[in-house]
């Protein structure tokens, strides 16, 4: 379970420190630690899988085989779904403490 959490806490801290736009902290976030983080269920808990289940599927709504369906999906997110999205990642650390 640790390279999990290791991979949650680099999308978090990355969202925490990056100087880039919310946005594209977002998408680093995904991109690079939480989209292949489809471990078994055992490993995580099921809340935490559902979590990152409604996660993916609010970031990968838009296919666009050109820009990619993250990205192409949280450009065209409001400014509140992005700050929801946000939240529900670093809502995964509080599952996380509570196991």
């Amino acid at each position: 379970m640790a390279y999990i959490n290791e991979k949650l806490f680099a999308a978090v801290l990355g969202m925490a420190t990056s100087h880039a736009p919310l946005r594209q902290r977002l998408k680093d976030a995904y991109i690079y630690n939480l989209m292949h983080a489809d471990y078994p269920t055992h490993e995580w808990g099921s809340e935490i899988q559902e979590q990152l289940t409604e996660i993916r599927e609010l970031l990968t709504k838009i296919e666009d085989p050109k820009e990619g369906s993250v990205s192409a999906t949280v450009d065209q997110m409001t400014d509140q779904e992005v700050e929801e999205c946000i939240e529900k990642i670093c809502g995964i650390i509080f599952l996380l403490g509570a196991k």
